[in-house]
């Protein structure tokens, strides 16, 4: 959430005055569990949901159930998993930091913030388990998910 948000008038708001402000009004008008359209809390769950048509697109998840509730498993090894990565980062739009091993100083994966402060993704090239893996994680949601692509 960069450079504020607008609110009808015009006028920029920070982050916080534009949260105050939105709790405000929605005091004032009794609007509990209303969100605005362009509030953080909206973009947010725009970008959960954006998320989740790639995790669901036809309204079953993508793959196979895997060894746990939120992993699933799907074939296409690594080429699959990099068009995963494009479409979930907007095809790497979103900020990267590589991961590293701190024994080894080995690069292992990478990872991408995911905007609004949402959460983010991770890839990773080999996983304990083997396969290439992408972690989805998502932050004060008690959510991640993890996708694992076999060859």
């Amino acid at each position: 959430f960069t450079g504020g948000a607008k609110n009808f008038l015009g006028t920029t708001f920070s982050k916080v005055a534009h949260k105050a402000a939105s709790q405000a009004f929605k005091d004032f008008f009794g609007l509990d569990g209303f969100t605005f359209a362009n509030s953080p809390e909206a973009f947010q769950q725009e970008e959960v949901d954006r998320i989740m048509k790639i995790l669901k697109p036809d309204g079953s998840w993508v793959g196979e159930s895997g060894s746990g509730g939120r992993i699933r498993e799907l074939n296409g090894g690594e080429e699959a998993a990099g068009r995963f990565i494009k479409e979930l980062t907007k095809n790497g739009a979103y900020p990267m930091e590589e991961i590293v091993n701190k024994k080894t100083g080995e690069r292992v994966g990478f990872r991408w913030d995911l905007p609004g402060d949402v959460g983010y993704v991770t890839y990773r090239q080999f996983s304990m388990s083997g396969p290439p893996t992408i972690n989805i994680n998502f932050l004060n949601r008690g959510t991640d998910f993890k996708l694992k692509f076999k060859d």
